[in-house]
């Protein structure tokens, strides 16, 4: 997927923000506690997925193959326009999640 694409969803920018502002892995859980409650670690591993394969994020962990095992690390921190669309558009997914 491409990156347009896989910042067409707001889920997917409140995670890609999220690892952002952390500066450093997250897992699942951790994810969902840091701003997206009404997630479950499935919907969290779909997204990752999608901003994975787009290149954003990187994952680290996971030898027993359980989703939730892994860490989730942004790969795009230092994309200028990916981060001045993330702050354009954070206030506005806030509000809808």
């Amino acid at each position: 997927m491409n990156v347009p694409d896989a910042l067409n969803h707001p889920v997917r920018r409140q995670i890609l923000r999220i690892l952002i502002d952390s500066g450093e892995p997250r897992d699942s859980g951790e994810i969902i506690a840091a701003g997206l409650p009404d997630l479950s670690v499935s919907a969290v591993g779909y997204h990752v997925r999608v901003l994975e394969s787009a290149g954003m994020i990187s994952r680290d962990g996971g030898a027993t193959g359980d989703e939730s095992t892994y860490r989730f690390a942004a790969t795009a921190v230092d994309d200028p326009e990916i981060v001045a669309m993330l702050e354009s558009t954070r206030d506005t997914d806030v509000a809808d999640g």
